[in-house]
């Protein structure tokens, strides 16, 4: 995101050149899983082999452990992922080396750090950059963040829309963000805080899946409204319930629309503008009907 990244300049500095980038340390007490994101953009040099590394060191700097190994078309660690290269073509900086111009010229990386590299309570994380005298590396949205087994949050609501003109089944889009299968869990949903609805689902969600649940109808009153929909009680192998709640729900606000019969007349002589169950429908917020 933005306009900016840390670059490795692999163009320039000869082969053994190394550039290492330390975060804080970290702190993972009681944390079966740390997940670990950022951005990066490479292309490959003729046939030079320059190395990204991710260390890990829970003994503050004593000792390393790699958990991430890649150079430009050879990916060691983690297995069976692409190589460092994501690039075939791009901009060309004032000195020939690369740079990206494109977003398809990014992937997203992710590794999972789990079992003794958290044993300590802390980490921290060096991105260790090795020159073999070929192309530019360009690192960026670097995240770290806990990751649990069961994890289930609510990524869209896309019914109801902006308006409904009558009784409506609302429609969620339910992301399973932790580690394990969810094979049963449970959606709540309710209008302006009043009462709550529950529907359970027994379809699974594999990690990184997502679900659309259409849910029973409902017909709230003519006027505007607020929805909240949730998950809850996600069902998985090591046990029930939701390890991260911070993410269980989402609020929509939405228009119940007034249907009014023929014939319907309108002279505008009210004090009011515009009169009740009309609208000023004005998206770019620019110059607009009057009274």
């Amino acid at each position: 995101s933005g306009a900016n990244s840390i670059k490795a300049d692999f163009w320039n500095f000869g082969s053994g050149t190394t550039f290492t980038l330390g975060t804080p340390e970290i702190s993972v007490l009681g944390e079966p899983t740390v997940v670990v994101k950022f951005d990066i953009s490479h292309r490959q040099f003729s046939t030079s082999q320059d190395r990204l590394e991710v260390r890990a060191t829970n003994d503050c700097g004593v000792t390393f452990t790699t958990v991430y190994n890649k150079t430009s078309s050879v990916t060691t660690t983690p297995a069976a992922t692409p190589p460092l290269a994501t690039a075939t073509s791009g901009g060309v900086l004032p000195d020939g080396g690369f740079f990206p111009n494109q977003s398809s010229q990014w992937r997203t990386e992710q590794l999972n750090l789990t079992g003794p590299i958290l044993s300590s309570g802390h980490v921290q994380l060096h991105f260790r950059a090795t020159s073999n005298f070929g192309n530019n590396l360009y690192v960026d949205n670097i995240n770290i963040d806990k990751i649990y087994p069961r994890d289930l949050t609510v990524t869209a609501i896309t019914k109801p829309g902006v308006a409904e003109c009558g009784s409506f089944a609302p429609v969620v889009t339910v992301l399973n963000a932790g580690l394990e299968t969810v094979t049963a869990y449970t959606v709540t949903y309710g209008v302006d805080g009043g009462p709550v609805q529950s529907q359970t689902v027994n379809t699974a969600i594999a990690p990184g899946a997502t679900a659309t649940i259409t849910l029973a109808s409902i017909s709230p009153a003519p006027g505007n409204h607020t929805i909240t929909i949730c998950t809850l009680n996600p069902v998985a192998a090591s046990g029930t319930g939701d390890q991260n709640t911070s993410n269980d729900c989402q609020t929509k606000s939405f228009e119940m629309k007034v249907i009014v019969s023929a014939p319907l007349v309108e002279g505008f002589e009210a004090t009011t503008f515009p009169s009740p169950g009309w609208s000023v429908i004005n998206p770019n917020s620019n110059i607009t009907f009057i009274r």
